[in-house]
């Protein structure tokens, strides 16, 4: 008889290969992307999880945070923190391929790393780092690990702008936009600054934003935005955490024609564009959600017609 050890890590083995398997014949199976996948999202038990195709049930796939599905549809950036025995803390940036399983580092640093976003031709990723010297500052490193480099962000001699806002590509995949509690910046990967858009043009007044605020540009559209920002909460809501409530928009550049997508009961955030475009997905909770020990959810929404599909439990979600 097989001892058991030995059955045991032949059904693991198993087991791997046969999702992998699936995994493949999912991704391969058209260009397509259904509306509740491919899909990944993470929960704050600091897993990354996957659902593959639409009506399959989301995977556990990586430990770790802010994950941000990569142009191929097949690799992710995910973020882990450290500590060591010294109480010494370091963040590292990783790329997991989801067709082969393989994981590689892409760097280590020593300030605190938040909201990898890549670039849409593959070559780059953004994200936002805090360390002693800059606080928090926009940075950008090749996927291959080379030409880290920082490209705005304040210092202790205050010479630059105090980013707080989530990184987001613009279309040519050439500029990146940040935004302080004021201003939405769009710098050239040379740190060179080539415009700056008051905030107050997507909300309508000053002083509304906060640094969970996103504005993201449509994927294929240089005159569509989506954006959150803070509003008006129901009583249920305000009366329970004393402040605003945040919710989804879009706006039309040209027109500066501005339409909420989210009911007032719906909070919104971690916004994310669908990689056709046709679709926002989000994570949030509703009123009735907010006392539950874990409300938050992954929910679509159309644009155009205003449906709101729920998806799962989860947050930060990407496609």
């Amino acid at each position: 008889m097989m001892p058991k050890n030995i059955l045991r890590s032949g059904s693991v083995l198993f087991f791997k290969i046969l999702l992998v398997m699936v995994l493949l014949l999912v991704l391969s199976a058209g260009s397509a992307y259904a509306q509740e996948g491919p899909l990944l999202f993470s929960r704050r038990n600091g897993t990354v999880y996957f659902i593959p195709h639409k009506g399959l049930s989301a995977i556990g796939i990586a430990r770790g945070l802010d994950p941000d599905m990569g142009p191929d549809g097949n690799s992710f950036v995910f973020v882990t923190e450290d500590t060591a025995k010294g109480g010494e803390e370091s963040w590292t940036i990783w790329i997991k391929n989801i067709r082969t399983d393989s994981v590689r580092s892409v760097i280590k640093t020593g300030g605190r790393v938040m909201l990898p976003s890549w670039s849409p031709d593959g070559s780059h990723i953004a994200f936002m780092m805090f360390d002693k010297e800059f606080f928090w500052g926009l940075h950008v490193v090749k996927t291959d690990g080379s030409g880290f480099r920082r490209i705005a962000g304040d210092s202790p001699w205050g010479s630059g702008p105090s980013l707080s806002g989530a990184p987001a590509w613009w279309l040519d995949g050439k500029s990146l936009l940040t935004n302080d509690i004021q201003v939405l910046y769009r710098f050239a990967l040379d740190g060179s600054e080539i415009e700056r858009t008051p905030l107050e043009r997507f909300t309508g007044k000053k002083d509304v934003s906060t640094s969970t605020d996103r504005f993201l540009p449509h994927p294929t559209r240089d005159d569509l935005m989506a954006f959150t920002m803070s509003v008006p909460g129901t009583s249920l809501f305000e009366n329970t955490f004393n402040d605003p409530n945040q919710a989804l928009f879009i706006i039309d550049l040209k027109t500066n024609e501005k339409k909420r997508l989210t009911p007032e009961d719906m909070l919104a955030t971690d916004i994310h564009w669908s990689k056709s475009g046709d679709l926002i997905y989000f994570s949030g909770y509703r009123d009735a959600n907010m006392n539950e020990t874990y409300p938050f959810r992954v929910y679509s929404i159309d644009p155009q017609t205003g449906v709101i599909a729920e998806i799962c439990s989860g947050e930060q979600p990407s496609q």
